[in-house]
């Protein structure tokens, strides 16, 4: 099992929100107990079919499962949760450690033929809030301001993961392009895809809107590899126009 370290982890609070000892999950990362974790880096949480997570204050279950590798629904589902947005400090989450077929999956043919640069721009807009720390909080994407309705496209070929509410997000898709890195568009108003389908880069998936946790019309992107949040503007084309 796969943990990336946030914001003021420390091996013994990742160790014990996971119901292992600080020994236990230092030997497997090759650490000494007073190492000073870097933020987005990837620990191996020892252990079997199921590990454990102790929420801490300013986590998400969307965080928490991207964390962990596997989808938001597999996290409700696997602690009975109906609700996304409620979710209590201090609770200890059950994480499944398998990630079903259909979130592992790589599109066909995308193997060995994701481009890192050069992806289509996914609504036509300005970007009103870059990716890195907004406030006193990570900003794990781009916003990119845009008319209610606007339609946005695939930035590039893949599969649907995702394609419905998801919490904050608000209506939402996530497309997994192979490799590890995925996708995702959120605050949207209509979704146009459905989960499982395969679509083109620059085909219509979604259209702008202001769902879940937004002040007003725009497109929220994040671009992931292995779950740990990139910044888009290294995968999308240097210009907007032209």
């Amino acid at each position: 099992m796969e943990y990336r370290v946030r914001p003021g982890d420390t091996l013994w609070s990742i160790a014990e929100r996971s119901g292992i000892s600080i020994d236990e999950l230092a030997r497997t990362n090759h650490l000494s107990q007073e190492d000073v974790l870097a933020v987005g880096r990837t620990l191996t949480i020892p252990g079997g079919e199921f590990r454990y997570h102790r929420v801490a204050g300013g986590e998400t279950l969307s965080h928490i499962a991207g964390q962990y590798g596997i989808s938001l629904q597999q996290l409700m589902s696997a602690n009975e949760i109906k609700n996304p947005d409620i979710i209590k400090i201090g609770y200890t989450l059950t994480i499944p450690g398998e990630v079903s077929e259909q979130v592992m999956s790589e599109p066909a043919g995308q193997t060995s033929r994701i481009q890192i640069g050069g992806w289509a721009w996914p609504v036509a807009g300005e970007v009103t809030s870059h990716f890195g720390i907004r406030g006193d909080r990570p900003h794990e994407g781009v916003d990119i301001g845009a008319c209610e309705g606007a339609t946005i496209v695939a930035a590039e070929k893949g599969r649907v993961v995702w394609s419905a509410p998801r919490g904050t997000y608000g209506l939402t898709v996530i497309l997994d392009h192979g490799n590890g890195i995925r996708s995702l568009y959120s605050h949207c108003s209509k979704l146009l895809v459905r989960e499982g389908q395969l679509v083109d880069r620059n085909q219509a998936i979604a259209e702008v809107g202001n769902t879940g946790r937004s002040t007003g019309p725009h497109l929220h992107m994040e671009i992931l590899r292995q779950g740990v949040p990139l910044d888009p503007m290294l995968f999308l084309k240097e210009r907007l126009f032209g």
